[in-house]
């Protein structure tokens, strides 16, 4: 099983995807948890943060992802995932998936203090922004809805009865 958790940067993609690694674990088989932060550290130094760049990291960790899959290992994944057409491939060729968008507006995200990624844009101190100056293809199909532009507690809550509901599938 393969649940992918998309979502712009500082919508909580990686706070859910540690809180569900934790609760699969409990109850399952071996379960990975993957964050496309901290694989793009390990696999894609010699990728940029264009499109180009950002669709070769993907493709990297959705080929991990069928590996893993292929091997019977749940894998828990926090990724931006901004193609459609990717996001298609892996609903079609793992054996099951659930997809989970976290919607969440960047004005939200920025006022938090989050990610000063959207501030560096902003002061023009860097390009190549999903959601700024680089398209963010929200899903036209996913599994699971969570809406974070309330307040963190609210957030929580969505992330338990989300949980709650993954680990009835695994």
């Amino acid at each position: 099983m393969i649940v992918w958790i998309i979502g712009i940067a500082g919508s909580g993609k990686s706070t859910l995807a540690r809180l569900l690694h934790k609760s699969i674990v409990k109850k399952s088989k071996p379960t990975v948890l993957l964050d496309g932060d901290h694989i793009r550290e390990l696999f894609s130094y010699d990728l940029d943060y264009t499109i180009e760049g950002r669709l070769k990291n993907a493709k990297r960790i959705i080929n991990l992802c069928h590996l893993l899959d292929l091997n019977n290992i749940n894998v828990v994944c926090a990724i931006l995932s901004i193609s459609e057409s990717d996001r298609n491939w892996c609903r079609k060729n793992f054996s099951k998936y659930i997809e989970v968008y976290i919607k969440s507006n960047i004005d939200v995200i920025q006022k938090r203090g989050y990610r000063k990624i959207y501030d560096d844009f902003d002061k023009g101190l860097i390009k190549n922004v999903v959601g700024k100056d680089l398209p963010f293809q929200e899903p036209n199909k996913y599994d699971l809805l969570i809406n974070n532009n309330n307040s963190k507690n609210k957030f929580l809550e969505d992330c338990k009865s989300t949980i709650k509901t993954i680990i009835k599938k695994v």
